[in-house]
């Protein structure tokens, strides 16, 4: 006897954080081989490669994360408040 397909239906996904934050991630490991790659072909251009990652750098900070409330203080867990903002470590 031949069995009908059956699809199960999908829960809505609670929350795309993970997907947003592997995508960051992946970019992130782009943009670094990137840059490796054209120092490793024109060490001549450090300067130029140099200056572009600190423009992007830069340009994300001045988005800026919103800081913390002082009655909304908590961070996601395994994330620390540092200097009013969510952080996975101080880094300064």
């Amino acid at each position: 006897m031949a069995r009908k397909a059956t699809t199960k239906k999908r829960q809505p996904r609670q929350s795309d954080d993970g997907l947003n934050l592997g995508a960051i991630h992946w970019l992130a490991l782009e943009i670094e081989q990137a840059a490796m790659e054209v120092y490793v072909t024109h060490p001549d251009r450090y300067a130029d490669v140099l200056e572009s990652l600190r423009e992007a750098v830069e340009e994300l900070r001045g988005m800026g994360p919103a800081k913390l409330e002082d009655d909304e203080g908590d961070c996601p867990e395994g994330w620390i408040e540092c200097d009013g903002l969510c952080v996975p470590i101080c880094s300064s």
